[in-house]
């Protein structure tokens, strides 16, 4: 497994050098921040499982955080407060979206 994940940490950071113009390597030594959301909220959920491997087990060039969408209610406008405001797990989630350039989605 650790294989296939550090494959696909290559290919990100050869993406992301060729969207930069920067090469793969100059771009190797920046902090990747990643922000994974599985699908499941079944404690032993595969997709969960691999986002918390990923979580405890990645290079120093990344920050990987695991978002917790388990008070994420169904989209409802009713929740939303009078100055339009979502739920605050749905605030949350949404601020953590805004501040990873990288998102993994685990369905």
């Amino acid at each position: 497994m650790g294989l296939h994940i550090h494959y696909y940490i290559l290919i990100a950071n050869k993406v992301m050098a060729t969207a930069a113009g920067t090469s793969a390597a100059s771009i190797a030594t920046r902090t990747i921040k990643v922000l994974a959301i599985s699908g499941s909220l079944r404690k032993a959920s595969t997709n969960s499982g691999l986002i918390r491997f990923v979580t405890e087990t990645h290079p120093a060039t990344m920050e990987v955080t695991a978002a917790d969408i388990s008070d994420l209610p169904l989209f409802n406008a009713d929740l939303f407060d009078s100055e339009g405001n979502p739920p605050a797990a749905a605030a949350m989630l949404r601020k953590q979206i805004g501040e990873s350039p990288t998102l993994s989605y685990q369905w």
